[in-house]
């Protein structure tokens, strides 16, 4: 409770962001009062109170508050209470008090008491204290009641206003005509002559000005019957019906109208009419087309059935037993489908919806089932429509009943093969991802092992063997992968020769690492002797709840294990623990620091590229003259992936130019950084260059011919046929990129080297910033 009333004083009295951040845990949710007030990890945390703090720099003295709290967990404390706080606004009128709830909840973590979650709520002042919910639905009523009121008002008087201008301009035709026996037409407008093909002297002569004379003669009848039915509720009406036309046709129109009473006390419609022709001629064509589709429902091989719902039986149309075993009358449908002998427990659940849907009155209802028929599991889909009686009560529903067990099979065997990693037979990526995060959401506290496993130096198979050889091993691997774990576990290739296995609900983290163990072994004997060739794999491993419960969490962790099995000489596994520490453990056996391999923590790299990539770091972090290093560092980029020039570009810091601030050329490659200043992102053949790098800041470019001719024709001029280039970002604001071109001819880059370029970009783009600030202090 000290904690909760220090983290009160701070934040309301004293404003002290700074010391309130540092109260909370790394992972610490927030829900406020605001309809948006929701923190979901410390760095928003962050923003949202550095910007609120800036918005409002004021106040507020604590009246009252009281607090009560629970340990509920080795680690875990829960507070719970009421404060009261008044805003210090500088006036003589003092602001409301405002009276919170506070829930929260404490972690201790390394000695250090840590706010974890916290919950603030404002009691309603429209709930009663016997209420369970406020009482503000007859204010919001009367509210809208009068708003609609209002507004009715005013669409009166605009009417009125706007009559004539109505006349003149609403699509459709316009006639005023008297409350009598004939509608005695009064006006008409052009629209509505032209609608039907007369005039006004046609009307006169032909119908004596007498609107019930053009209806046609069977329609009248109607006509009169449907106003004079509306008449008794309102003053409008709306009819479909008949009109007689110049060329003695007849045309389907929509007429609305309304009633109004002149001062004189006179009856008058003003009407307003649509011409519906078209529309009745398209539902015309909607009607024989479903008697089309009834023909072919008929001639299919589903059945139709008919279900009384008052005495809950249903009846098939024809004897459903001899295609799919079932009874003609099932009598209790309710009953029939509760019985846990012929459904399954999921799909019992989703039928009993279905039926509680039809008999509520749901109008149409579909879903797929399984039903045991003789002695197997049957796929059905069923489609339901409900009948209703006039008082609108369901009384009955049809439907049609279809076996879709191929359709399932096949859908089964599309979704097995999309899930699988076409050359091992284990689950590509994308599945094996979700398949244990799903698995992982129903672990509770089962303990759970996730192994992240880098087939060690299996780019020298594929170099020494060739391309066919190497993917047979991994078929080979995929195998034994699988056949090591059991059918609840996932397998999975994530890419290249990197696999992951998820081993669900083991002992104990023992279990995990006899497992990585038997992995190692079995690999090391995988290939004949004759091969001449030897397998072996690093191994890391992550294990729930200990590491984590989320997939990205046990991810993050392998991932960092497998770094460390690797640098610790490969040919093993690490668990990761807090006390290994991962990869920052296993970067300082170097002397180096973890802020300085912080961009290497995320750089997933093996073989002679790793050794790059460590040689780049360490010639950065070693280096007395920067420039110097960056040079050799870029020397060392273009001899080892043999290109013809390699460069880094800055960007201004009004973020319109670009300068070619490094360069290493090849052999016979004509230096171009004196020609690259000043580049302009506005204008010219490089506007807006940012645009071609994706979200990872890569822009791979296999030829230039696929450029727009501005661009193709100024990458042409510098001698280049091929290029890529890294994004350097400090936070997500590009500040420059690291470019290599290919002079020769059009080159393909694989996705091993991209991945390793961007590492290389990340760790160059850190020493270029730290730099950049070094020499701007």
């Amino acid at each position: 409770m000290e904690r909760i009333t220090e983290l009160a004083a701070l934040y309301f009295e004293k404003r002290d962001i700074p010391a309130v951040l540092d109260c909370f845990d790394d992972d610490i949710v927030w829900i406020g009062t605001g309809k948006n007030d929701i923190c979901r990890d410390k760095t928003q945390a962050v923003e949202i109170l550095t910007r609120e703090k800036a918005a409002f720099p004021g106040n507020f003295t604590i009246l009252d508050s009281h607090f009560d709290a629970a340990q509920i967990g080795a680690d875990l404390c829960d507070v719970w209470g009421e404060l009261t706080v008044r805003e210090n606004n500088g006036s003589e009128e003092q602001a409301p008090a405002l009276a919170l709830r506070v829930t929260a909840l404490f972690r201790e973590r390394g000695g250090e008491v840590k706010l974890n979650r916290l919950h603030l709520s404002q009691p309603s002042p429209d709930q009663g204290e016997a209420d369970f919910f406020p009482h503000i639905l007859d204010r919001t009523n009367e509210e809208m009641l009068k708003k609609l009121i209002d507004k009715k008002s005013a669409e009166i008087e605009a009417r009125n206003r706007d009559l004539q201008a109505l006349m003149n301009n609403i699509p459709g035709g316009v006639q005023k005509c008297l409350n009598d026996e004939y509608f005695s037409i009064l006006s008409v407008n052009d629209r509505f002559l032209s609608m039907f093909g007369y005039t006004e002297e046609d009307i006169e002569r032909l119908f004596q000005n007498r609107f019930i004379n053009m209806i046609h003669p069977d329609d009248r009848a109607y006509v009169l019957k449907r106003i004079a039915e509306q008449m008794q509720s309102g003053n409008s009406f709306e009819a479909e019906y008949r009109v007689r036309c110049r060329d003695g046709s007849y045309k389907f129109v929509l007429e609305n109208g309304e009633l109004y009473t002149g001062e004189d006390g006179q009856e008058e419609f003003y009407c307003v009419f649509v011409d519906v022709t078209g529309r009745k001629k398209s539902d015309e064509e909607h009607r024989i087309l479903a008697e089309r589709y009834q023909i072919i429902l008929n001639q299919s091989s589903d059945i139709i059935f008919e279900w009384d719902l008052l005495s809950d039986n249903a009846a098939f149309a024809e004897n459903p037993r001899r295609r799919f075993g079932l009874p003609e009358l099932i009598v209790g449908v309710s009953a029939y489908f509760q019985n846990r002998s012929r459904l399954t427990k999921e799909d019992s659940e989703t039928i009993l919806k279905l039926i509680d849907g039809v008999k509520r009155g749901t109008e149409y209802q579909e879903a797929e089932f399984r039903l045991r028929t003789a002695d197997k599991y049957t796929w059905f889909r069923i489609r339901v429509t409900a009948l209703f009686d006039d008082s609108h009560q369901p009384v009955k529903a049809v439907g049609i009943l279809s076996d879709i067990s191929r359709e399932k099979e096949h859908s089964q065997k599309l979704t097995e093969r999309a899930e699988r990693d076409l050359l091992t037979g284990t689950y590509n990526r994308t599945a094996a991802c979700d398949l244990i995060e799903k698995r992982l959401n129903r672990a509770d506290d089962a303990v759970n092992a996730l192994m992240m496993i880098d087939i060690d130096d299996f780019k020298l198979v594929n170099d020494t063997k060739g391309h066919l050889f190497g993917d047979t091993v991994l078929k080979d691997i995929g195998r034994l992968l699988r056949s090591r774990v059991r059918s609840t576990d996932v397998v999975g290739r994530m890419g290249g020769d990197e696999f992951i296995v998820f081993l669900k609900d083991i002992a104990s983290t023992e279990q995990a690492k006899k497992k990585a163990g038997e992995m190692i072994r079995a690999l090391d004997g995988l290939l004949p002797e004759e091969t001449m060739c030897r397998l072996s794999c690093s191994i890391g491993v992550a294990c729930s709840p200990d590491c984590g419960t989320t997939f990205q969490e046990l991810y993050d962790k392998a991932d960092k294990a497998l770094y460390l099995a690797k640098n610790k000489g490969k040919d093993q596994f690490e668990l990761y623990s807090e006390q290994t520490g991962g990869l920052t453990a296993a970067g300082r056996q170097h002397g180096q620091t973890p802020g300085d391999l912080a961009e290497l923590e995320s750089a997933r790299v093996t073989g002679a590229d790793e050794r790059l990539l460590q040689s780049v770091f360490e010639t950065l972090y070693t280096a007395a003259d920067f420039d110097s290093a960056v040079n050799a560092v870029l020397g060392m980029l273009g001899t080892f992936y043999d290109v013809g020039r390699v460069y880094v570009f800055d960007r201004s810091a009004d973020g319109r130019y670009w300068n070619n601030t490094f360069e290493w050329c090849g052999k016979g490659i004509e230096p171009q950084i004196e020609k690259l200043q000043n580049i302009d992102n506005v204008i010219g053949p490089f506007q807006d260059y940012w645009k071609h790098f994706d979200i990872d800041g890569v822009f791979y470019l296999k030829s230039v011919d696929d450029l727009v001719p501005a661009e193709r024709d100024a990458l042409k001029e510098q001698g280049i046929c091929s290029m890529l280039q890294c994004a350097i970002r400090e936070d997500a604001d590009l500040k420059g990129f690291i470019g290599f071109d290919e002079c020769r001819e059009d080159r393909y880059w694989t996705k091993e080297q991209v991945d390793t370029l961007v590492a290389v970009a990340k760790v160059l783009a850190t020493f270029l910033m730290k730099e950049r600030y070094k020499r701007l202090a």
